[in-house]
């Protein structure tokens, strides 16, 4: 039983900089100046390999979160989010939004006030983890009536509605530069009586 592993022991797996990169979902420079300022650890070597679990570890140490201070309203402070390192999966503000069926506007107001830790950066990205426990809590009301605005269904219905309105803003314009001639036109025909 001594050389059996126990089974809460995951295997460590190993990623190059690219596949890191994809799950950070930043670029592969970035990963690179990640681990070159030893905020990311890895294993020298070529390639260069990263571990999941420095991955994870990564991840739950930067990880921010919004909290009101005493004082004037809207005076917020930044604070690491206290999380556990685990296995993560990130999305941006949007993606969040579509799987929630929410605005980004509101995905971005529950960051900003801290109902959401996230990944500060460009763009901002939340773990799934951390947005499916926020789901469950009694904070969040799930959504059920229409798309909201920014999905798919919304932009297309928007943008048939201003080619409407350009081509009947179109029609009126023609319309009134013919109506004089129109107008004399029908002067000369007009039954005299």
């Amino acid at each position: 039983m001594a050389g059996e592993k126990s089974d809460d022991r995951r295997e460590a797996k190993f990623l190059l900089q690219a596949e890191a990169a994809e799950l950070l979902r930043c670029s592969i420079a970035t990963v690179k100046r990640l681990r070159l300022t030893r905020r990311l650890g890895y294993y020298r070597g070529r390639p260069a390999l990263i571990s999941q679990a420095d991955l994870e570890l990564y991840i739950a140490s930067i990880k921010i979160r919004h909290i009101r201070m005493p004082g004037p309203p809207g005076t917020y402070a930044t604070v690491p989010a206290d999380t556990r390192p685990r296995p993560f999966k990130l999305l941006t503000v949007d993606e969040a939004a579509q799987q929630l069926r929410r605005t980004p506007a509101t995905i971005r107001i529950w960051l900003r006030s801290g109902k959401l830790p996230y990944i500060p950066g460009k763009p901002k990205r939340v773990d799934e983890t951390d947005l499916s426990a926020f789901v469950l809590c009694k904070d969040y009301q799930a959504g059920t009536g229409p798309e909201p605005p920014g999905m798919a269904d919304f932009l297309q219905k928007k943008h048939a509605d201003k080619v409407d309105e350009i081509r009947q803003r179109a029609r009126t314009y023609f319309l009134k530069r013919r109506m004089p001639r129109i107008l004399s036109t029908a002067k000369r025909y007009k039954p005299q009586g």
